[in-house]
């Protein structure tokens, strides 16, 4: 499957634009998997790496620093009663 999309403008002065609801749906996607757009788009946001914090009980291949937007997975787990203890790495 493909998906074109125009992005939009730039900036945080045109974040809720309209123009913009390429980016929001693709944001929103990529949210829904776990990830940010940014990960998928391979920006780069600083030059230092947050150490994880939390690890995904169903498939240890996914992290979360605790940092930004919860995961999918994080907040299904936090949703069926799971500690967020017990997914601590």
């Amino acid at each position: 499957m493909q998906l074109w999309v125009g992005l939009g403008n730039p900036g945080g002065k045109y974040a809720g634009n309209r123009h913009n609801i390429g980016y929001m749906a693709l944001d929103r996607i990529a949210e829904e998997h776990g990830f940010s757009l940014d990960e998928i788009l391979g920006k780069k946001t600083s030059g230092k790496t947050a150490v994880p914090k939390y690890r995904n009980p169903e498939n240890p291949s996914q992290t979360w620093t605790g940092r930004g937007r919860q995961p999918a997975w994080y907040k299904s787990a936090i949703a069926a009663g799971k500690d967020a203890s017990e997914m601590e790495i």
